[in-house]
């Protein structure tokens, strides 16, 4: 096989897979209403997890305590950063 015959091989290949990628970008659009239920429904999650860190700080060990604090701190930048509202 010459060059020029794996290089048009390579170039059907890749754009075979360039037409795979955009329908499996169109099946996972979403609609402006369910991302801004998404956002709302990480929100409350965010808030929820930080009511139970105050409720919590009183039942757990200091480590315990320490450990669980630092994971929703860690969620609730997670949740910003996926939504964009980090500035």
């Amino acid at each position: 096989m010459s060059v020029e015959e794996r290089v048009k091989k390579v170039e059907e290949e890749l754009e075979r897979i360039k037409k795979q990628l955009r329908k499996h970008a169109a099946k996972r659009k979403t609609s402006l209403t369910d991302k801004f239920a998404m956002h709302d429904h990480a929100q409350s999650l965010v808030r929820w997890f930080e009511e139970m860190e105050n409720e919590l700080h009183s039942t757990l060990k200091p480590e315990h305590y320490k450990d669980l604090k630092e994971i929703i701190k860690n969620f609730s930048n997670l949740v910003d950063n996926a939504l964009g509202t980090v500035p």
